[in-house]
């Protein structure tokens, strides 16, 4: 029988390790990650060298998990494709509220792939 898989962004920070642990440990669902590579984004290699650095302490502690969390797609952010109108719609969330950049991008990054994102927001 085939496990579940789930797409998910992991920057490795506290949200999204939460999610990935959560799915592979506690509800046996296969994960397969995605990184946004931001050249602008000064916390990209500590986030990269954490990424690995939390993998490699999950598979020390049950190697079973090596299975569960695939090997990691990486989308350079400069290489996402266009698309008016997702922009349009997120520039007019914007004059409503607050709402960082990064959703234009992920939005069309998940257009442009044809999957669902699991995104850890608080």
């Amino acid at each position: 029988m085939e496990r579940d898989m789930r797409h998910v962004l992991w920057t490795g920070g506290w949200d999204s390790t939460y999610r990935v642990l959560d799915l592979v440990i506690i509800k046996s669902i296969d994960v397969q990650p995605y990184y946004i590579i931001d050249e602008q984004r000064s916390s990209t290699k500590k986030e990269l060298e954490t990424l690995e650095l939390i993998k490699e302490e999950l598979f020390n502690i049950d190697n079973k998990y090596e299975s569960c969390i695939k090997k990691t797609v990486f989308i350079h952010k400069k290489e996402i494709p266009r698309n008016n109108e997702i922009t349009a719609a997120y520039n007019r969330l914007r004059q409503i509220s607050f709402i960082g950049s990064q959703y234009d991008w992920l939005a069309r990054y998940m257009w442009s792939a044809g999957i669902k994102l699991d995104l850890s927001v608080h």
